[in-house]
């Protein structure tokens, strides 16, 4: 950490992070509690105590398309078969690359999500000392985040691949943090061929009338999932037609449909829906699909009328959080392991939160988004009401508030020092010191 500056500042200074820090340990010491409680005095099944989640089908999301894979790029990839492939086709790439490792896939699949929480971790700390925070407070505060970091515990536990999307869309919203936009544009445009949601992250772009880097991701999105198309074969045409069919079907079967060991892993407001409806007995299939198709419809209506409305107008920290959160919120499905994503948005606050002049915002703002993301990136899944299993719906309310919240307090940056504002304040420092020098008496 070379000319870094000198830091100076502890995490005393900052109550938001001190409150992220102490509901991280609240929390992780409730579901300690819980778990033994309900497993070792009450003998209660898993299933109403494991704090974490079922140990059921562990890294099924990795080894579910083994077998079909053997068949990449082939006629036969297609063939009808439980489960149907049902990721953008891009993802099949990555998928694929993994795949192909010689020995021990799943090992070093699971390498490298560590590897890369890792240097996440390592690059957030260094960017929390270069403004200013202590080495040992910035080591304390990125250090309990991920250990005590549920979404990443539960993506190495299904082996998904959000990891690489989540590793575009993070150094995406680096680059543009940075205004380094057109660099910002292509790693969005990767991000939003792996997964469609981070396509919400272009409201950053449109607010600053950055045109060429919509473009720009525009362009990469498309021309990496036409060339998965042609990849997975027999034509582009004949994959896009597979690809539509397997994405139809699963569909019917998790949007459309009850799963109910899925729904308390789900955060997404549809889900909150399909739980009303479950516990209140009316998950009528048919009716609840003609819901959802209405539900998106109004998800994606009323997301453009707020944006446009509203979040077009604030600054970017506010933005990049709600819109982190809302593409989290608005899909009709969203697992937990996704909410990896609103650690860039928990980096912003941060950083923000160092930056900021003293009362530049209300006291309480930052504590509180602070302590609705320690809510969000802690288990909950530990939280009945009878046979209702809450977590899902506790987590999309909290994202609710996240987002209501910072639509309603702005966290305006300090502006850039000019080359003028820098030239003043070294000629009024130049006239200080002449004016404080002593007199050359005779």
């Amino acid at each position: 950490m070379d000319n870094m500056p000198v830091s100076t500042k502890s995490l005393k200074w900052f109550p938001g992070m001190r409150t992220f820090l102490c509901a991280t340990l609240v929390l992780w010491t409730i579901v300690g509690v819980v778990a033994f409680v309900a497993g070792h005095i009450r003998h209660r099944p898993e299933l109403f105590w494991f704090p974490l989640f079922s140990r059921t089908a562990v890294y099924n999301d990795f080894e579910i398309f083994r077998d079909q894979f053997r068949f990449f790029g082939t006629p036969q990839f297609w063939a009808p078969g439980p489960p149907p492939y049902a990721y953008p086709a891009a993802d099949s790439l990555v998928i694929k690359a993994f795949l192909s490792v010689p020995v021990h896939q799943l090992l070093f699949f699971r390498l490298f999500i560590v590897l890369t929480v890792v240097v996440g971790a390592i690059w957030s700390a260094r960017a929390l000392v270069r403004r200013g925070l202590r080495l040992p407070s910035a080591v304390l505060f990125v250090g309990v985040t991920v250990i005590a970091s549920y979404p990443f515990m539960f993506l190495i536990e299904r082996a998904n691949i959000e990891i690489v999307n989540w590793i575009f869309a993070s150094l995406a919203i680096a680059a543009l943090w940075r205004e380094r936009w057109k660099l910002a544009g292509l790693l969005l445009g990767i991000a939003i061929s792996l997964k469609l949601f981070p396509v919400l992250l272009l409201g950053i772009f449109l607010a600053r009338k950055k045109f060429l880097a919509i473009l720009i991701a525009v362009v990469a999105a498309g021309v990496l999932d036409i060339t998965a198309l042609a990849i997975l074969g027999p034509t582009i045409k004949l994959a896009n037609q597979h690809l539509s069919a397997t994405l139809q079907t699963f569909g019917k079967a998790y949007v459309f449909g009850y799963h109910y060991w899925e729904i308390p892993f789900d955060h997404s407001l549809l889900a909150v829906f399909k739980h009303l409806a479950q516990h209140t007995y009316t998950n009528d299939t048919a009716r609840f699909a003609r819901f959802a198709h209405g539900y998106m419809v109004t998800a994606a209506l009323g997301g453009l009328l707020l944006y446009f409305a509203r979040i077009i107008r604030l600054p970017r920290v506010n933005q990049i959080v709600i819109l982190l959160s809302l593409a989290l919120l608005l899909p009709p499905i969203s697992g937990d392991y996704t909410l990896i994503h609103l650690y860039a948005g928990w980096l912003v606050l941060a950083l923000f939160a160092l930056e900021a002049e003293p009362g530049i915002i209300r006291s309480r703002v930052l504590p509180a988004c602070f302590l609705l993301l320690a809510i969000i990136f802690c288990p909950e899944t530990w939280m009945f009401i009878g046979q209702a299993h809450i977590a899902g719906s506790f987590k999309a309310l909290a994202l609710s508030v996240l987002v209501l919240l910072l639509l309603v307090y702005r966290l305006e940056e300090k502006p850039k020092p000019t080359e003028e504002d820098a030239f003043n304040e070294y000629t009024d420092k130049q006239a200080g010191s002449v004016r404080r020098a002593p007199a050359i008496s005779d």
